[in-house]
């Protein structure tokens, strides 16, 4: 990524490029790249901005210092028949360079489950910690106030961002009194330990008490939602949808996602602000949290099998559902016959509503690419936009639904008190991988 900066810096000036204002911008793995770029010391002048989607400096397991990696490395030489070329050199790189592909793949796959929970939890191949270009995790690094000064981040996450995985493995709606079930509890657990956090049993106890159905009423709700899919008539307004806390017809599905959810993306998100405010002052830093579903025809396009069309009337806004939005392909050609937009070969009639929230997000991204600031006056269209505030001292966040809200933590308790208990648990010693 760094080579392809410099080579911005030399020539994007021919193509009519400001090489002064740099956005990096991705998203889950490509996000997690983009926030590391504050922390990797010669990357400071090769850019400007930074709009990091569903990935913050979070996954603490995917960074392993190079010791642990070495043998994987030499583990992985040899298995591919290069040990005799030695483990560096030009006779190593030319017998890497000629293995066939579907074998480099297989015997990563192969070593990778094989470490899974030993140098990195969460797999082998993440960035090393060599002490040159990376001298520390990217969180704890930006906590200490060790990144580039002077930038400006767009980062936030999807309000279900995991919540189809779970729904894949319990495929019937859970009720709020078999949500306290130990064997409810057992797989919420199993989402987040031991890969996601370290802990020891009454931290477990502990966690299973604060998500249940009576403490956070908002994840177990009916399937009740607006035309235009936003997950917040389902979870997020604090109220439920059916007039009590957790009915019968309620399905609490979304707790068991909520702790694994939080520790991967919300409260990840949140830490990465505060240092950044602590560090870096109230402005130029600006959060969201996507609460759309992709509805679209009465289904859901993103996953085979509906597995969450059949769920809340397919209003789940899960990772990567911000994508079309962000790119405005809500009327990409499907390549078919049919007049219908689409999302890739999905033939969709999308709403009013939702083309409406892809033009405002495209506006949003590229005015923060060109002024730093995401609603700032001199960018196109800026007046039709709700005014995106700095996170700030606040803790502001612009909600992206079928509306565009900003929200204070207190309008969001429920993620308040999560995050708390998660970053008090990594206070006293246990290793929550954000």
């Amino acid at each position: 990524m760094q080579t392809a900066l410099r080579w911005v810096q030399l020539g994007i000036s021919a193509f009519g490029g400001d090489p002064s204002r740099v956005t990096v911008f991705g998203q889950s793995a490509g996000g997690e790249s983009s926030c590391d770029l504050l922390v990797r010391p010669r990357a400071g002048p090769l850019f400007h901005r930074l709009i990091c989607e569903s990935g913050p400096l979070h996954r603490a397991s995917l960074f392993s210092p190079l010791d642990q990696l070495d043998p994987v490395y030499r583990r992985l030489v040899s298995a591919l028949g290069c040990a005799g070329a030695g483990f560096s050199g030009s006779e190593l790189v030319a017998c890497l360079r000629a293995a066939p592909w579907d074998r480099v793949l297989n015997v990563s796959v192969a070593l990778r489950l094989e470490e899974a929970g030993a140098a990195s939890p969460l797999g082998v191949y993440g960035p090393a910690v060599d002490g040159v270009e990376l001298r520390g995790h990217p969180a704890r690094l930006v906590e200490a106030g060790a990144f580039h000064a002077g930038k400006a981040l767009l980062a936030g996450s999807n309000r279900d961002e995991q919540l189809p995985r779970v729904l894949t493995q319990m495929p019937r709606p859970l009720s709020a009194a078999d949500s306290a079930a130990p064997a409810a509890q057992e797989a919420m657990l199993s989402w987040v330990r031991p890969s996601r956090v370290a802990m020891d049993d009454a931290a477990a106890r502990d966690m299973c008490a604060l998500y249940t159905a009576a403490a956070m009423p908002e994840l177990c709700s009916t399937a009740a939602a607006d035309p235009a899919g936003d997950v917040r008539v389902r979870a997020g307004t604090g109220a439920s949808t059916s007039g009590s806390d957790a009915d019968a017809d309620a399905d609490c599905r979304p707790l068991v996602a909520a702790p694994m959810n939080d520790v991967m993306y919300e409260c990840g998100t949140r830490r990465l602000f505060r240092s950044w405010v602590q560090w870096e002052g109230a402005d130029a830093a600006f959060r969201y949290r996507f609460g759309l579903g992709l509805l679209c025809n009465g289904t859901d396009p993103l996953y085979d099998g509906g597995v969450s069309t059949q769920t809340f009337g397919g209003r789940v806004s899960a990772h990567t559902y911000e994508i079309p939005f962000v790119f405005d392909t809500l009327l990409a050609d499907s390549g078919s016959d049919s007049d219908s937009p689409a999302v890739g070969s999905f033939p969709c009639v999308w709403t009013a509503a939702q083309r409406r929230v892809a033009l405002a997000m495209v506006r949003y991204w590229t005015c923060f690419a060109a002024t730093g600031r995401p609603s700032h006056h001199s960018c196109q269209g800026a007046a039709l936009l709700t005014e995106w505030p700095a996170f700030g001292e606040r803790g502001l966040v612009l909600h992206i639904g079928s509306e565009f809200v900003v929200e204070t933590p207190s309008q969001d308790a429920r993620a308040a008190v999560a995050c708390d208990f998660w970053d008090g648990l990594q206070a006293a010693g246990a290793r929550v991988y954000y």
